[in-house]
C-alpha cells in the first residue's frame, strides 16, 4: 500500500511551487504551499532553499522544530564556491537541473516514505 502524507513545501519562488505543486499531486499526496514558516502541522517538510541560503544552517534552524522531518532540496548555480551541505539535502545545480527537478522530489519522496 502507497502512503500518502500531508506535506508542508516552503519555498518563496512562484515557478518552484508550481513545479512541486504538479510533483505532489501526481503523486497522490495532500499538501499545502507556504513562503513563511507558519506552522500548520504537516507531517513532512520539503524546503527548497536557493544559492542566498546555506543549507547546513537551515537544517539546523528547522531541527528545532518538533515532530517534523524536513528533507531539503538545495539549489546552487553551477560556479558558485561551494557552501557545504547538509545530511538530508539533495543539490541542484542551476540552471540545467532545473529540468530534473521532477525526478529529484519523487525520488526523495521514495525514500522517505519507503515500506
Amino acid at each position: 500500500m502507497e502512503m500518502h502524507a500531508y506535506i508542508l513545501v516552503i519555498t518563496d519562488d512562484d515557478g518552484l511551487r508550481n513545479v512541486v505543486r504538479g510533483v505532489l499531486e501526481d503523486e497522490g499526496h495532500v499538501f499545502d504551499m507556504a513562503d513563511s514558516s507558519a506552522p500548520i502541522g504537516p507531517d513532512y517538510c520539503l524546503v527548497i532553499a536557493g544559492p542566498d541560503i546555506e543549507g547546513c544552517v537551515m537544517e539546523e534552524k528547522l531541527s528545532a522544530v518538533p515532530g517534523i522531518p524536513p528533507r531539503m532540496l538545495y539549489l546552487r548555480y553551477q560556479h558558485e564556491p561551494f557552501k557545504g551541505r547538509c545530511a538530508k539535502c539533495q543539490t541542484l545545480t542551476l540552471p540545467m537541473d532545473m529540468l530534473r527537478i521532477r525526478d529529484f522530489i519523487k525520488d526523495m519522496m521514495r525514500v522517505e516514505f519507503a515500506d
